[in-house]
């Protein structure tokens, strides 16, 4: 028999772990986002953290400021 809280705990337990991750993500982006361009240039892959606004809204940064 499976524990129904324990699923519960699981579930919430995932959750926070994505909150958290997603927290982390913010952080760590500068304040200003970084065109396609700049990373380009500074020959680092993109990564998630790269192209996310620092409001979280989600932004591309090829959408704000396509060269």
């Amino acid at each position: 028999m499976v524990n129904p809280i324990q699923i519960k705990l699981d579930i919430v337990k995932r959750h926070t772990v994505a909150a958290e991750d997603h927290v982390k993500i913010v952080e760590t982006s500068s304040n200003a986002v970084m065109t396609r361009t700049e990373a380009l240039k500074s020959k680092k892959a993109p990564t998630k953290s790269t192209f996310f606004s620092k409001g979280c809204q989600g932004t591309l940064a090829s959408d704000v400021d396509d060269p």
